[in-house]
């Protein structure tokens, strides 16, 4: 499994270089990734100390399509799967509501 790969990689270099090698895990966004894959990532990130990455509300058609698949908005959807927590950087945010 991909996850699998990527939490042995974070393992081996999560605080290498004397420290200055900080690992993130990086579902790509709400609409490529499935909720159980986004809790599954969420979990191997609290359980190996590290941070997430996820790239949000970066365009109005994929809200919209996050929207008519799970009625929630992208932010909503994450922050009911317990995704969101102060580990978690977001990039774009454009269209947050």
């Amino acid at each position: 499994r991909m996850l699998d790969e990527a939490a042995t990689i974070a393992q081996r270099f999560q605080g290498s270089a004397s420290g200055r090698i900080n690992i993130r895990l990086g579902p790509h966004t709400v609409y490529t990734c499935s909720p159980e894959l986004l809790k599954e990532v969420r979990k191997v990130a609290s359980k190996l100390k590290i941070g997430l990455h996820i790239h949000l509300a970066e365009s109005m058609s994929m809200k919209e399509a996050v929207k008519a698949n799970f009625g929630l908005t992208e932010t909503e959807l994450l922050e009911e799967i317990d995704f969101l927590d102060s580990d978690v950087l977001v990039a774009h945010c454009i269209h947050l509501s």
